[in-house]
């Protein structure tokens, strides 16, 4: 037991260095005591401990590690961050390129002509179809993917974790939404970090290949615009190497799912010895929260239910730039707006820069010159579509669910540049490093049953 009032939890295996102990505060007036998190010693071999009356966690027979526990030593050197600003730097890099790229040949005076004469009717319904798709939709399907344990989790929690990725993606540069969104996740719900983020990816696979799949329509009607080349790639070159990464990491997706026990092994026999014993056991938790953010891909109900849903949402999304093609007066067949969306879908998906910025006009612009349009009536388009159907919507329902939830935007980029996907944190009252809470208080009652508890599956 530890000295001086403190409970603390550690690593099983000793690998990890640091240990971290939460000091009891007491408070006056019968408010609930504080819990401080501090670092401390080393620890030099398996430890773990219950100390204050207030840590209901074993340690010592659970595999994950203080890291996993919400316990990140402190990272002296700053290799990982900086590795992080390296990746991300060369993403700006590339957007600034691509919004060079989109910009050169504009008109910025005739841009801002189409943009007064804008048909405000279609432009506001265009919108509303945007923020359905990808704040309401994407956070219901995300229901039948993310099911920690079989159990269903409520939607509002979701929701709030969706928008806080989608709010970190306009503000954070190389995708940080995605492990954003994964940490809201964690604290939202019963969810490990690895779990939800493993679902995260399915995700985007099932993204990407609905894509391919609306390209491939297009393709079949014969309507694609002049040429069909973009860059120097035909569209049925795009849609055939969009199937091919895609179609790939949905077949390893599906071997995680089918034969985990092989990844395990392949893991450990050939992946972990070459790796420290810190890293390969990390690896080793990763894995195990991966393979259960897969799960939905190993029933066929849920996986059909998912298939339906990402159909939906990206049809709602086609109709969006539909609507804003006409909001600007742009006359194509209905068959751009397909294509506009799949081209701007696979630019996106690349990191880049806060608010994807530059890959989204560029993307724009690109698939629009297939019909004839050009680059100042692109412009005219993608940029206030982009702005106001993406951007600000998603910052300020982003900015409402941190308000809602308690969480804060420091922690949420903390996530991302410490890059240590932790699972959910110990369970000390509450959360590790916040004060201690009765059941049913607090943002869990807003978001699911008392104490935190997930409803169960839903049959």
């Amino acid at each position: 037991m530890s000295r001086d009032g403190q409970a603390a939890c550690t690593s099983e295996t000793g690998v990890f260095r640091w240990e971290q102990a939460l000091r009891v505060v007491p408070a006056a007036g019968g408010s609930p005591a504080r819990l401080l998190p501090t670092w401390s010693r080393q620890v030099t071999g398996p430890t773990a401990y219950i100390g204050g009356g207030l840590c209901r966690t074993e340690c010592s027979g659970s595999r994950e590690t203080g890291a996993e526990l919400g316990m990140q030593a402190p990272d002296s050197t700053g290799t990982k961050r900086l590795g992080i600003n390296r990746s991300a730097a060369v993403g700006v890099a590339l957007a600034l390129f691509l919004l060079w790229w989109a910009l050169r040949d504009v008109a910025f005076a005739d841009v801002a002509a189409r943009v007064r004469d804008v048909r405000l009717l279609s432009f506001f319904g265009s919108v509303a179809l945007a923020v359905l798709a990808q704040l309401v939709l994407r956070p219901l399907r995300w229901q039948h993917m993310l099911r920690p344990n079989g159990r269903s989790l409520p939607y509002m929690a979701l929701f709030h974790a969706t928008a806080a990725g989608a709010m970190a993606n306009c503000l954070l540069p190389a995708r940080a939404g995605e492990f954003v969104r994964a940490y809201a996740a964690r604290e939202l719900t019963e969810s490990r970090f690895s779990t939800a983020f493993g679902s995260i990816a399915v995700e985007r696979v099932m993204d990407g290949l609905t894509l391919v799949a609306f390209l491939a329509l297009v393709l079949a009607a014969g309507d694609f615009g002049d040429g069909g080349k973009v860059g120097g790639l035909t569209l049925t070159g795009i849609a055939a190497i969009g199937a091919a990464v895609f179609g790939l990491a949905l077949l390893g997706s599906l071997l995680v799912v089918w034969k985990p026990g092989a990844v395990r092994w392949l893991s450990a026999k050939v992946v972990e010895p070459l790796l420290p014993g810190r890293l390969a056991t990390r690896l080793s938790q990763i894995l195990e929260g991966v393979i259960e953010g897969f799960d939905s891909l190993g029933n066929v109900n849920r996986t059909l239910t998912v298939i339906f849903w990402s159909m939906v949402l990206w049809g709602v999304n086609a109709l969006s730039i539909w609507l804003g093609l006409i909001a600007f007066d742009i006359s194509v067949p209905w068959t751009a707006a397909i294509i506009v969306q799949s081209l701007l879908g696979f630019a996106v998906a690349i990191p880049s820069s806060p608010g994807f910025f530059g890959p989204f006009e560029a993307a724009g612009k690109a698939a629009l010159a297939l019909y004839g349009v050009d680059a100042s009536r692109a412009l005219a388009f993608s940029a206030p579509y982009h702005l106001f159907a993406f951007v600000a919507p998603v910052t300020l329902v982003g900015l409402w669910s941190l308000s809602r939830t308690g969480l804060r935007i420091s922690k949420l980029s903390r996530s991302k540049a410490e890059a240590t996907p932790p699972s959910p944190p110990v369970s000390v009252a509450g959360a590790a490093g916040s004060p201690p809470q009765p059941p049913g208080h607090g943002w869990r009652s807003r978001f699911g049953p008392p104490g935190g508890d997930v409803p169960k599956r839903r049959t």
